[in-house]
């Protein structure tokens, strides 16, 4: 079940976070928009979508 981490007291504070039961990031939300996370099963980071655009990461 992912969880939802939202700072208080921060200077600009618009931002939070939300992450699954492995730990893994699964959203960060600032300002500028929302960024998400995608993993594969090994819970590596495979994808990175953000307000600027994707990103993908490969593993051998």
């Amino acid at each position: 079940m992912p969880y939802h981490i939202s700072p208080n007291g921060s200077a600009g504070g618009c931002f939070s976070y939300s992450y699954d039961a492995a730990g893994n990031r699964l959203s960060k939300e600032d300002c500028e928009g929302v960024t998400e996370y995608h993993y594969n099963q090994k819970n590596q980071l495979i994808l990175l979508d953000s307000p600027s655009g994707k990103k993908q990461f490969t593993y051998s």
